[in-house]
């Protein structure tokens, strides 16, 4: 049959397996092809082949988008990678900084030490000009007292006995004169040595002035290289903090933007297995849908070719016993299997679980954990995404309302939601994936 004949060429496709089970069962009700039988055979092809498209496309995505998460992890991973490092750097910069602050407080207090010199020898060249100005003032004022007395001793000692002989005093009053003139003598030794000991004073002032102003312009270059290389040292402790601080923000903004990505990106493949859930759910219900209706049209054959009957017989009761004798999985939810995990087919065990529930069933969370997306899923009714842990994950398909929501944690046995409530059975579909391999949800139920 063309059904058959397809889905033989994906052999590999783990989200076609329930269907191959229908299909081929479905195949095994081998009749002469009638006109009735002939149309309901190609309709049933043709949702087949639809639904089998869509998951095909699913899963082209799906792998797409893996390896773009693979390439975003590996990124995320070289940004953490470089987080640390830009951190260690950001340590080692720290430390340099810190010699630097350090060097820059040492080179302050030398420059503070430079000025208390200054200020000190500032206060000793401002003594020193004072005492050269009271010195100076002081030999001014003698030198005024003696000049008079100059002009007499000058007289005297070019014309001395003309100066006291010649006069028409009497001889007391020349020996009067001679003892003033021996007094005055004495008086002008005695003030020339006074202004040779202020002028000698007055030299050393000089001298001493000088030096202390030599000094302090020596101090004062010293003080300038020193305010250079202060400024230099906090210079570069500023720019080694600030680089530090740089390079750790860029680092931090590039590994979350990175998270982000990530984030969004493992959001998406959650959503993608959901929509694949939801295929592989449609898939189901279709198929079940063309299994009815080619039993109608076996039932309608038969009668035409009774010759037939007995290929018929089996084959539904086969069905009957295969599926619906099977018990629910306990806790999850109440109602009976219809197609189990592992069930052999033609192309290899079945990769999921699908019940057929009363009217209005509740679903239970089959484990603890966390919900990545629950909600309305095209026309597939509402899924369930439960993150169980250690890369472990529940999809719940073919749910009328839900009881949680996005990002809620939830507890093993909680109540998350219902069944449709029309009176008829409903069908939930149930899958349990480590990463992206699909396992036996049976282990966790």
């Amino acid at each position: 049959m063309k059904e058959l004949r397809d889905i033989k060429r994906f052999p590999n496709d783990p989200a076609l397996t329930c269907v191959r089970a229908v299909v081929v069962t479905l195949s095994l009700l081998t009749l002469p092809p009638g006109p009735a039988l002939a149309s309901t055979h190609k309709s049933v092809s043709t949702h087949v082949d639809t639904a089998r498209s869509k998951l095909m496309n699913i899963r082209k995505r799906e792998d797409e988008l893996k390896q773009r998460q693979d390439q975003i992890h590996q990124r995320l991973t070289e940004a953490r990678k470089a987080a640390e490092t830009a951190q260690q750097k950001a340590k080692a910069d720290a430390v340099q900084a810190a010699s630097l602050t350090s060097a820059s407080v040492d080179a302050a207090q030398q420059l503070e030490d430079t000025q208390n010199k200054l200020d000190s020898l500032g206060d000793d060249i401002d003594d020193l000009r004072d005492r050269q100005t009271e010195i100076r003032q002081d030999l001014a004022l003698d030198a005024a007292a003696i000049a008079p007395m100059i002009t007499v001793a000058r007289r005297l000692d070019m014309h001395p006995t003309e100066s006291l002989i010649a006069s028409p005093s009497s001889s007391e009053d020349s020996i009067t004169a001679l003892l003033v003139i021996r007094g005055l003598a004495r008086t002008l030794e005695h003030d020339a040595e006074g202004l040779k000991a202020r002028r000698a004073e007055l030299d050393v002032v000089d001298q001493d002035l000088g030096n202390r102003l030599k000094e302090a312009r020596q101090l004062e270059s010293e003080q300038a290289d020193q305010k250079i290389e202060l400024s230099r040292k906090m210079k570069a402790a500023r720019d080694a903090w600030q680089h530090s601080k740089a390079l750790a923000r860029t680092r931090d903004q590039q590994s979350l933007q990175t998270q982000a990505k990530a984030e969004a990106v493992d959001k998406e493949v959650s959503l993608l297995m959901a929509e694949e859930a939801a295929a592989l759910a449609a898939l189901q219900k279709e198929a079940e849908k063309a299994a009815l209706r080619k039993q109608q049209a076996l039932l309608a054959a038969r009668k035409a070719h009774q010759k037939h009957d007995h290929d018929s017989s089996p084959s539904g009761s086969t069905i009957a016993s295969s599926t619906g004798s099977k018990k629910g999985a306990g806790g999850l939810v109440a109602g009976t299997i219809i197609t189990a995990w592992g069930s052999p087919t033609e192309t290899g065990p079945a990769t999921g679980m699908t019940f057929s529930t009363p009217s209005g069933a509740l679903v239970r969370a089959p484990c603890s954990g966390h919900i990545d997306f629950a909600g309305p899923f095209r026309s597939f009714g509402h899924m369930l995404i439960l993150n169980c842990g250690e890369n472990d994950r529940f999809v719940l398909a073919g749910l009328e309302h839900l009881e949680v929501e996005d990002g809620q944690n939830i507890h093993k046995g909680e109540g998350v939601g219902a069944m449709p409530s029309s009176g008829k059975p409903g069908t939930l579909l149930v899958q349990l994936r480590h990463g992206t391999r699909a396992i036996n949800p049976a282990s966790r139920l």
